[in-house]
């Protein structure tokens, strides 16, 4: 039985390799870690990372990216919060990752999941269904409605991807 092949190409300098599926390969030309399509630490099972929007540590530890765009193959400089107070510089690649030998290193840097709030009014129905939504009270109240028993305001605070799969 043949191995599957994977064919990966290194974004950052172009170099092109041949591997055997589900094994992860390190650019020898940059360092840059590659993902391979059957490789379950790449991103078809973890976010995006955007070095634009908040960060912490994997392992939950603040930080804050002082440079995105430094020279070589770690362009960005983070300081991570080591105790109350004391801050430490470190280095990532592009993807916010701090170690090519270890995917999944407790120092990668991960975006901040991201809180939003839900402020809606919604009509109930004398069955007891939901038959509209409004975004105001002044809407609710603007709208005509048969059947109402309840125009009910409700707040909630929810972290972006919540609930989906």
């Amino acid at each position: 039985m043949t191995a599957p092949y994977a064919d990966v190409t290194c974004t950052r300098c172009g170099t092109r390799y041949r591997t055997v599926a589900y094994v992860p390969v390190i650019c020898h030309h940059c360092g840059k870690r590659l993902p391979t399509s059957n490789d379950p630490t790449t991103t078809e099972n973890t976010m995006t990372f955007d070095p634009t929007k908040p960060v912490k540590t994997r392992d939950g530890r603040p930080a804050r990216i002082i440079c995105a765009d430094a020279r070589g193959g770690w362009p960005i400089i983070a300081l991570i919060e080591v105790s109350e107070g004391r801050e430490e510089a470190s280095v990532h690649q592009e993807d916010g990752s701090y170690n090519n030998a270890d995917p999944q290193s407790h120092r990668d840097l991960v975006n901040v999941p991201e809180k939003r709030t839900l402020d809606i009014w919604v009509d109930i129905n004398s069955f007891g269904k939901l038959t509209w939504v409004h975004d105001s009270k002044g809407a609710a109240n603007a709208h005509p409605r048969r059947d109402l028993i309840a125009c009910v305001h409700i707040v909630h605070e929810y972290t972006v991807g919540e609930g989906l799969p």
